[in-house]
């Protein structure tokens, strides 16, 4: 999951830089790689931390077709490969919430969800942040306990400032989005 975590992430930057040709061959050079390799060794048996799956078959299954989807997508620079790519990151979200194995990054990933939407709820928006703070540490927040404390205090600076208002204006929201696109970035793409 480390290698599908590091390559998502790479795939990310690619795209926010434009570099649609650099994201596709990343995807298409690791992360599709390791999404075949996991398919076709483990599509029938999960991981032991995963044991409350009720279909791993099916979300392996899944998780294959959305790879190939978004490396189709990638290779012809279409605008819905973000959307796919995005994807990806709901799929293995949606996995640790059935198998309650949920942690900081996804905390922090519901978060980003939450405050990118039209008109994101600021009740949920305080609920989201309060699970940040509770959260099961992941993998590498916890190899990287002091740069992500740093992290998560400055994110959560801009955050509690901008949920302190009764609603949140066009700035406020734009400043939260800024701040959690950045700390997700950081600490949130993992899929551990």
């Amino acid at each position: 999951m480390v290698s599908l975590s590091d390559s998502y992430a790479k795939v990310l930057d690619e795209l926010s830089a434009g570099r649609q040709k650099e994201a596709a061959a990343e995807f298409r050079g690791h992360f599709l790689q390791t999404v075949k390799k996991l398919y076709t060794e483990a599509s029938q048996t999960y991981p032991t931390r995963f044991s409350k799956i009720n279909d791993w078959c099916a979300w392996a299954r899944g998780l294959y077709t959305l790879t190939m989807q978004a490396d189709r997508a990638l290779a012809a620079s279409s605008p819905d490969a973000p959307k796919l790519i995005e994807s990806l990151r709901q799929h293995f979200y949606a996995l640790h919430k059935e198998t309650d194995t949920l942690s900081v990054s996804d905390a922090i990933y519901a978060f980003r969800v939450e405050a990118a939407a039209t008109s994101p709820s600021i009740e949920r928006l305080k609920s989201l942040r309060q699970a940040v703070s509770t959260a099961r540490p992941s993998v590498k927040s916890r190899l990287d306990n002091a740069a992500f404390t740093t992290a998560q205090a400055k994110w959560a600076k801009t955050v509690d400032a901008a949920l302190q208002q009764a609603s949140l204006a066009p700035a406020d929201l734009r400043t939260l989005r800024e701040a959690t696109e950045t700390f997700y970035r950081g600490y949130g793409v993992q899929m551990e």
